[in-house]
């Protein structure tokens, strides 16, 4: 195979007409294409500012770094820049050859983990000799149900223990504790403050302490004390006020292409209306994963898309990242489907080197053709770092010589699955022809260098042959062992299956049943701790279920099942959420449940709560989680937002 300098000599020519073209950056679209949303009350009290679309677009240029609240050395959020790269974006960047494909890589282009930290603040006075421990848990980005939360690492040899620092912010100017321990384990002697919070460590000989810390990590600590001590989900703050938000897609009015990325944020009274972003998605569906990108302490999201004119086809990422002032797009490269043949297929959020900071992995597949399969599967790994994402990758692994089949997609960030501190990703491989599959899947779990592990999944589940398809997710710690379980849904309808970290993936430990046959149960799925008892609990929607009818047909259309954690793993009879009472004519034709979701703790009072779309008044419903979490309906609903077909985050 002769070899190809891949996507990006097409890109450069691409991204110049594009520039010369917009007279916005992309990602923002001019008012002709897209007419500004009317809908939005703008003496809201928000933490966004408020802002309207042209100020967004001003800010996404203009806007100084705004620096943390929780101290003035802090770093600052990530720069603005909504361009993408301008000229020979890669010249002089090495290229690797995977197989024939010439993928440019740059170990270099994003700052070194701590680099952003100087004078005492990167080092202790110590002995340099010994080496700092390496962080296992509480895994970087996630949140904790316990206040003293347990620290657990692997010791360089040659060390006994640990001093743990347990920081304000990521340098450590603010140290909230000092823990000295002996081994590989211990708890905060107090409990800590609310909010987000980072560690770091420096290896012990004995009574000696190193002057060299580890990477820093970060994680979310609720306002309520759970009695278990587990781990999960991913951090979700993203105006920094201290409450979790959530994430939506609106379809623009009067269009049919675009839809508006909105901000619905957390208060102790619940959701707030949404609030505009000013960045605009050109598909509804969007694929967006969550993380914080640059390490301050902030949610931020990437997210891909694909826009098809004519004859050609164009895919990229971007990256939104969280702020207390308006919120800043960085629209990486384009990945050109012609010419080069590659598009961009699919992607995931993890801390894949274990150095504290969300990575964004991206999957290419490289081939030319409708319906055909790919010639080659290739993961880009973009490393999250003090200034956020580069343009170029860090690292490129070629995934297809890994499996039977050439088409590799990635289905889904998972965490930390197997408890080495390196966050894992699952993957699928199948056959494209006259029809879908076989299948084969995997686990690729992450590594500080080198090429991953990757741990084969043939069977989805007990019973089901590998033809079958597969998505799976990390739903949290739901049997109290500290580590990460998983679900796996294997096609509309069927039951949704879990796999306890004890059992492994060779078989699942339990079956989630479809309570009323609903034909699309398990489509979409999401995980937290809506009764406060520090267990996860599995959330999974059936917007079809129903068990009344009007005229032959199904009538009060959709449930939303949540399966709660227990000490056993999760138990079988679900709690069901429904709509509230109306009136047969309008819940003939409308149904309940879609997208349903726990965001986090959106109104502060330490327990998850969970949303779900209602096409009935194009509602977003809020359930808030409570102890003693029962059958019943939404405690709320915003009316009138025109949100049903859209996705939540």
């Amino acid at each position: 195979m002769t070899s190809r300098r891949v996507v990006f000599e097409l890109a450069l020519s691409l991204v110049a007409v594009l520039a010369a073209s917009c007279s916005r950056p992309p990602g923002i679209q001019s008012d002709a294409a897209n007419p500004g949303d009317q809908g939005i009350a703008w003496d809201v009290a928000s933490d966004l500012g408020g802002a309207t679309d042209a100020s967004v677009v001003d800010a996404l240029d203009d806007a100084a770094d705004v620096t943390a609240d929780r101290g003035a050395d802090a770093p600052s959020d990530v720069g603005v820049d909504a361009r993408g790269p301008t000229g020979d974006a890669w010249a002089g960047v090495p290229l690797v050859d995977l197989g024939g494909y010439l993928i440019p890589i740059d170990p270099s282009a994003v700052p070194a983990p701590g680099s952003e930290c100087h004078g005492d603040a990167g080092v202790r006075v110590g002995d340099p000799a010994i080496a700092p421990p390496r962080p296992i848990r509480p895994l970087s980005v996630s949140r904790v149900s316990s206040q003293r939360p347990s620290f657990q690492w692997v010791l360089p040899e040659g060390t006994t223990g640990a001093r743990v620092e347990v920081c304000v912010d990521r340098c450590c100017t603010r140290v909230l504790q000092t823990i000295d321990a002996e081994g590989t384990t211990v708890r905060p002697t107090v409990a800590l403050p609310p909010g987000v919070v980072f560690w770091r460590m420096f290896g012990r000989r004995g009574t000696t302490v190193g002057s060299r810390a580890s990477y820093t990590w970060e994680f979310e600590v609720r306002r309520r004390d759970a009695p278990n001590d587990t781990s999960g989900g991913t951090i979700r703050d993203f105006n920094g006020d201290g409450f979790d938000d959530l994430m939506t897609f609106r379809p623009r009015p009067g269009s049919s292409r675009f839809s508006d990325l909105l901000l619905l944020p957390g208060s102790a009274e619940g959701l707030r209306p949404p609030v505009v972003t000013g960045v605009v998605a050109q598909e509804l569906g969007s694929q967006v994963i969550v993380g914080d990108f640059n390490g301050d302490g902030l949610a931020d999201i990437a997210r891909t898309e694909y826009s098809y004119s004519g004859l050609t086809g164009h895919s990229w990422f971007e990256v939104v990242s969280g702020a207390r002032g308006a919120m800043r797009a960085l629209r990486q490269p384009f990945f050109d489907t012609l010419g080069s043949c590659a598009a961009l297929s699919s992607s995931a959020a993890v801390d894949w080197n274990g150095d504290g900071y969300s990575d964004v992995i991206v999957g290419l597949l490289m081939g030319c053709g409708f319906n055909v399969a790919p010639e080659a599967s290739i993961l880009l790994g973009y490393s999250g770092s003090p200034t956020g994402v580069a343009t170029t990758a860090q690292w490129a692994l070629r995934v297809d010589v890994l499996f039977t089949y050439p088409m590799v997609t990635i289905r889904g960030g998972l965490g930390d699955v197997d408890g080495d501190g390196y966050g894992d990703v699952f993957v699928q491989s199948e056959r494209l022809g006259s029809f879908r599959g076989p299948f084969e899947h995997g686990i690729l779990h992450g590594n500080r260098a080198g090429e991953p592990r990757l741990e084969h999944w043939l069977e989805p589940a007990t019973g089901m042959p590998s033809s079958n398809d597969g998505r799976v997710a990390s739903v949290g710690d739901v049997d109290g062992d500290s580590y990460l379980d998983l679900l796996m849904s294997i096609d509309h309808g069927s039951p949704v299956y879990i796999y306890l970290h004890s059992t492994g993936v060779g078989r699942p430990s339990s079956e989630l049943m479809n309570p009323l046959d609903a034909r699309d149960f398990g489509l979409s799925y999401s995980s937290g701790d809506v009764n406060g008892d520090g267990l996860w609990d599995v959330i999974v929607s059936a917007s079809t279920a129903s068990d009344m009818e009007r005229d032959g047909l199904p009538a009060n259309m959709g449930r939303v099942y949540v399966f709660l954690g227990s000490s056993g793993g999760v138990l079988p009879e679900p709690v069901v959420l429904s709509r509230a009472g109306s009136s047969m004519e309008a819940i003939v034709e409308n149904v309940f449940g879609h997208d349903p979701m726990s965001p986090g703790d959106i109104d502060g009072d330490g327990i998850d709560d969970v949303t779900m779309i209602d096409s009935l008044g194009g509602r977003l419903c809020v359930r808030h989680g409570h102890i003693g979490f029962a059958n019943g309906s939404p405690d709320m609903c915003l009316d009138g937002y025109n949100l049903w077909g859209s996705r939540s985050h």
